[in-house]
């Protein structure tokens, strides 16, 4: 909207022609008419994909604009100095800014995503994870929800959910989503009309650049919380805006601009100084020359990097070597430049997910193609698994994650997101897990027992649909024995052993078939391969893991013999007869000492069974 009003000001300011004497002057007033009749046309269609949108509304502003044009050609071939409306226009950007005003906010979020809060953190971010995690285990309806949006906005077709909700949070979620869209729209449309090889040049130079424009947006953010706290001063919120101004301009800005301008222009070079980028992109015309002179002011950025400019808390003006900047102008190319920058990366982002081979089955991989980055990909897998995800410090050798809680039934699916966090950023070396409520940790794992827990859960993953305690048995016990002494942690990972041992069987139908039998194996399989892993980083011999492990193959054997097993002969079984004296004398444990319940009433738990095995790896993983 602001984009749309900022034109018919524009407009409104180019409605008194120059005098016919000087061609020159008529010639440049004329391609600047020109030039503004069609942003405001432009900005119009990319208001279409917004709700509300006002058609008649949209065709009356049309009606008043067209005849400008006319009407300046005719008075420029009568020799006339043209006149235009001027309060008409004025009073049609009024009325679009006041249509508008209040639009946004919260209600956006909860429109577009059906939450019923904003995925959006204290900073301001917004939180793709937090979508993903209202709708766990029910992909199917976020992408029900999803698709329209993305069609609505016209991008390529994206069938990686993470993707897709990044993109659809990224526009309108913008400070100008109107602007976001055409950005977008251009960044898509540039890419799949440039040279192949070119734009892979490019999405390779930006995947490059994401951890140094992740850091400039982190510092912009900071910068931006101090320039609106009403608890300080004028000069020092003043600071703080040049400072964020710079780190937009610099950071995301300038890099998704050139990228960009280097599509259109066909050829790859690094971005040059600030007073060359507004000049190049300025050359290109159109959306880049627009925004380039709006949101490039090399005299501010110059006297923050060498810090000559002084604040005239008077004025409210920024005073630099060269002159004066209103704070104003800056807040103004604050918000376009990021806006702008925001809408690129969603292009680039649909872009990069037509690389994505969905007719390959894969489980997650840093280097599969078409792919957010992968520390998007370790936070939004504690959304997929119903985690609150607060806070997650991935850029480091021992990470730290923070979620809003951590229940009894959270458990299997914070070792899993820990599973999937470890295949995503493999030079991590140790995962501690906290809450809001406890600042100490409450699950420590190093990488090399989640290593020892990935072969299992890659069986469980792909033979069953739910994933037994025992899945993540090493992980469990590595997690245990920083908390109390090894003998009890090793005694505590044989009865979780014993207890999906014999759940599998307690599980089954009365009555047998072949499927039942492969679920039950399956099952066995899993507490089988998580006791082998398991024993490998138990130091000292453990009787209780063995005697589990011996009876789990012993159960294995017997059910691959003929006849066809049945659960009335299966119970007599001694080895099924040990596990139920184990289960019964040696527990039952927490599934983790220091998690505590928090009194929720626990839904039914469904059995796992065998898990279908999807036609293609389309909309599967993230």
């Amino acid at each position: 909207m602001k984009t749309l009003t900022s034109s018919l000001r524009s407009l409104e300011r180019l409605l008194i022609g120059p005098e016919v004497a000087s061609f020159e002057e008529v010639r440049h007033w004329t391609r600047q008419l020109l030039d503004t009749r069609l942003r405001v046309a432009s900005s119009l269609l990319a208001l279409q994909p917004f709700l509300p949108f006002d058609v008649e509304k949209a065709n009356n502003l049309l009606d008043l604009i067209n005849p400008i044009c006319v009407d300046a050609a005719e008075a420029v071939d009568s020799a006339k100095r043209y006149v235009g409306p001027s309060d008409s226009v004025r009073a049609a950007a009024e009325r679009w800014d006041s249509s508008y005003a209040g639009e946004g906010g919260g209600e956006i979020w909860r429109t577009a995503f059906k939450v019923p809060s904003d995925p959006v953190d204290q900073r301001g971010d917004f939180r793709p994870e937090w979508v993903l995690q209202h709708y766990a285990y029910r992909n199917t309806e976020l992408l029900d929800l999803v698709i329209p949006h993305l069609q609505s906005l016209g991008v390529p077709f994206v069938t990686d959910p993470l993707a897709a909700v990044s993109i659809v949070g990224w526009v309108i979620g913008s400070e100008d989503p109107v602007l976001a869209y055409i950005s977008m729209r251009s960044a898509v449309d540039y890419s799949l009309r440039s040279d192949p090889h070119l734009y892979r040049r490019i999405a390779t130079e930006l995947e490059s650049k994401e951890p140094a424009l992740r850091r400039s947006r982190d510092s912009a953010r900071r910068a931006l919380a101090i320039s609106t706290s009403s608890d300080e001063s004028a000069e020092t919120r003043a600071a703080a805006l040049a400072e964020a101004y710079k780190r937009i301009l610099e950071g995301p800005f300038r890099q998704n601009s050139w990228a960009v301008f280097c599509l259109i222009d066909g050829e790859l070079t690094s971005p040059p100084t600030l007073f060359e980028l507004r000049q190049r992109l300025g050359s290109k015309g159109g959306l880049l020359r627009e925004i380039a002179e709006e949101v490039v002011i090399p005299d501010l950025r110059n006297g923050e990097a060498h810090e000559t400019w002084r604040w005239d808390g008077f004025a409210e003006e920024f005073v630099t070597e060269r002159g004066r900047i209103s704070l104003v102008k800056v807040s103004a190319a604050v918000a376009i430049a990021d806006s702008f920058a925001r809408g690129c990366e969603a292009g680039f982002a649909a872009v990069r997910s037509l690389d994505i081979q969905n007719d390959v089955l894969r489980l997650p991989d840093p280097s599969e193609a078409g792919r957010m980055a992968s520390w998007r990909r370790a936070q939004a897998f504690f959304g997929t698994n119903r985690l609150h995800l607060v806070d997650a410090r991935l850029n480091a050798r021992d990470a730290s994650i923070r979620l809003e809680s951590l229940a009894t039934t959270d458990i299997n699916p914070c070792f899993q997101a820990l599973i999937l966090s470890r295949r995503l950023i493999p030079e991590i070396s140790t995962f501690s897990v906290s809450t809001s409520r406890e600042l100490r940790p409450v699950i420590t794992v190093s990488a090399e027992a989640l290593d020892a827990t990935m072969p299992i859960w890659e069986l469980a993953v792909s033979s069953i649909d739910q994933m037994p305690l025992s899945t993540f048995l090493p992980a469990n016990f590595d997690a245990r024995r920083r908390i109390e002494p090894a003998s009890v942690a090793a005694r505590s990972a044989a009865w979780i052993a014993v207890d999906d041992s014999v759940d599998a069987v307690d599980g089954s139908p009365a009555i047998w078939g072949p499927s039942t039998v492969t679920l039950i194996d399956a099952r066995l399989q899993i507490v089988e391969m998580a006791i082998d892993q398991t024993m490998q980083h138990v130091e000292m011999p453990n009787s209780r893991l063995a005697s589990v492990s011996s009876s789990v193959r012993a159960l294995r054997a017997w059910l691959a013999q003929p006849p066809e097993p049945n659960r009335k002969s299966l119970e007599s079984h001694s080895a099924l007869q040990l596990l139920r004296h184990q289960w019964a004398h040696w527990g039952p444990v927490p599934r983790h000492p220091l998690v505590v319940d928090d009194q929720r009433p626990l839904a039914p738990q469904r059995q796992p069974g065998l898990r279908a095995r999807p036609e293609t790896g389309r909309y599967s993983t993230i």
